[in-house]
């Protein structure tokens, strides 16, 4: 509604101008009152352009958001939209930062994943036993993690393992783990009976 209203305005001043011949009082007043409305146009597509950045940036195409801010004239921006301006520059920034971090998270998660996945990957610990094949004492999810470090260099917050209670027998058990959002693999433990 605005631009419209600003869009005829300078283009009844453009046919005052080209229409009639003002005297130099009334052509300087119909100098400012254009400027004015020339003005208000760049004023609203600003703020349209900002509204446009704001529903890419919604939409989470953060290059394309970043590369349409840069097209905004700042010039002449008013204390909103400079303040729009910044918020979105700074919000864009932050969601790219997050983007990348989160990317570079997964993809370790992903790396940890394949190493826990090889066939040769067995975290394997030797514990005394009782003739029922039951550990005197228990494999904790902290022994695990260190095991799989020291066995492998492979770190895993211990956090992170579905163990909702320590090993207690001897023989093979898979522990599952949740290594990122959607990045799901198992370490299997090995528990031999100590000479």
């Amino acid at each position: 509604c605005d631009q419209k209203m600003y869009y005829e305005a300078s283009q009844t001043l453009d046919k005052i101008a080209t229409d009639y011949k003002l005297p130099p009082t009334e052509q300087k007043k119909f100098d400012e009152e254009k400027t004015t409305a020339e003005n208000g146009i760049k004023s609203v597509k600003i703020t349209d352009a900002l509204k446009n950045v704001e529903t890419i940036y919604n939409g989470g195409d953060y290059d394309k958001a970043t590369e349409e801010l840069s097209k905004i004239d700042t010039s002449n921006l008013t204390d909103a939209q400079s303040q729009k301006y910044q918020s979105l520059q700074t919000n864009i920034a932050n969601a790219k930062a997050a983007a990348e971090k989160a990317a570079a998270e997964k993809a370790a998660a992903e790396d940890i994943k394949q190493k826990l996945e090889d066939d040769k990957t067995i975290v394997n610990f030797k514990s005394k036993a009782g003739t029922d094949s039951r550990l005197f004492g228990s494999i904790s999810g902290k022994k695990i993690v260190e095991g799989l470090e020291k066995q492998y260099g492979i770190k895993v917050d211990k956090r992170k393992l579905e163990l909702p209670e320590p090993i207690k027998s001897l023989g093979y058990t898979n522990v599952p783990v949740k290594l990122f959002k959607g990045v799901e693999a198992v370490i299997r433990v090995h528990i031999t009976e100590q000479d």
